[in-house]
């Protein structure tokens, strides 16, 4: 469903942080004209090549573009950003059943109900190591995880994730989140489980910042592989 004059959009550059804006133009070469965002009375300042999203909204849902920044134009005193769309509007997938496939180094923690009060108003908390795992997929409402030690089902634990999309670990906080093991399997190479949990306690900061880490890696994935098929 494409995206037209009039409509109100969000733009971010990083999947964190959006502003709202409007589409203002469509010109007949593609490029789209939105309104210079402006937060805390001053104008939010993008470069030429800079990548972004802009999301759209209709009754069916969000939808999702990935655009770059072309240039700047100013018409009868209003500035705009001169985007140029990458790829064709996709729509965001029900966040409970997206699963991103990852391989993202973790570790799960000894849980205790202290330790999930305190995650409530802390991004660090003070718990036992249990064993480093790997994430084999991620989604809103769980995870799959490769792990050398076997979790029993029902059992809860605190997983400690390093999530960046910047390439940069060592600079990216950690993120606690509190689990329950639904699924402990023996896998085929006969020394590592497959283990599901399902995340519970989250905080809306938390969901959030998870719920948009997954749809820019999922946005930037397809965008590459558009360019390879191309």
């Amino acid at each position: 469903m494409q995206f037209e004059v009039g409509d109100k959009i969000d733009i971010t550059v990083d999947g964190n942080i959006f502003y709202k804006s409007v589409i203002g133009h469509i010109a007949d070469t593609g490029r789209v004209l939105v309104n210079t965002p402006i937060y805390k009375r001053e104008p939010v300042q993008y470069n030429v090549y800079d990548k972004v999203y802009f999301v759209y909204y209709r009754e069916s849902g969000r939808y999702f573009v990935q655009a770059q920044v072309a240039g700047f134009q100013t018409i009868n005193g209003v500035r705009f950003i001169v985007l140029e769309p990458m790829i064709e509007p996709i729509k965001e997938q029900r966040r409970e059943s997206y699963r991103l496939a990852t391989r993202i180094d973790a570790e799960l923690y000894e849980y205790t109900e202290d330790a999930e009060l305190y995650l409530e108003i802390n991004d660090e908390v003070t718990a036992e190591l249990i064993t480093e795992v790997k994430v084999r997929d991620l989604s809103i409402t769980g995870a799959a995880l490769i792990s050398k030690f076997q979790c029993e089902l029902k059992e809860k634990y605190l997983l400690k994730l390093v999530l960046d999309d910047r390439g940069n670990r060592s600079k990216a906080a950690p993120f606690w989140i509190c689990g329950t093991v639904v699924r402990s399997e023996l896998t085929n190479d006969n020394k590592t489980y497959d283990i599901g949990i399902r995340f519970f306690g989250m905080t809306s900061n938390k969901n959030d910042f998870l719920s948009k880490y997954i749809m820019t890696q999922q946005q930037k994935r397809l965008a590459q592989k558009r360019l390879v098929e191309g």
